[in-house]
């Protein structure tokens, strides 16, 4: 015998959110909720990386796309919304499936920023590698 289930309706922000409040980001399709609100502001320079020969961490791929994207938009100290900003344009949000998810920079460097800074190892273990990848101002 089979048993009929009925699927709850998904809940997006613009279904909680009165009309016209919902925020949205030009060339931001795909997503349910745009752009989260970033918990941080300022700059970050991926110098310090740059001046490694090789980096021996085992580094997320987030912060290898920050890290990119900061040397496309021509290296130094640059705006963290910058980044993100060109990170959402680009669509390099996705899963391997191809679908695409909402990720702030900020939260990531918020995250990851005692490792960035050096202070904090990559990995656990006898894996563990403590390096300097950025500076924030």
């Amino acid at each position: 015998m089979t048993t009929k289930t009925k699927l709850a309706t998904a809940t997006t922000a613009a279904d909680v959110m009165p009309k016209g409040t919902t925020p949205h980001i030009e060339d931001n399709a795909g997503f349910n909720f745009a752009k989260p609100a970033s918990a941080m502001s300022g700059k970050i320079d991926f110098g310090p990386a740059l001046a490694l020969n090789v980096i021996t961490a085992n580094i997320p791929r987030q912060i290898q796309l920050v890290m990119n994207e900061w040397l496309a938009l021509g290296k130094g100290a640059l705006d963290v919304q910058a980044i993100n900003d060109s990170l959402v344009t680009k669509r390099q949000w996705v899963r391997a499936s191809g679908e695409a998810y909402n990720q702030d920079v900020a939260t990531i460097l918020l995250h990851y920023r005692d490792r960035l800074l050096g202070k904090t190892a990559w990995g656990k273990g006898d894996k563990a590698v403590t390096v300097q990848l950025a500076k924030f101002s």
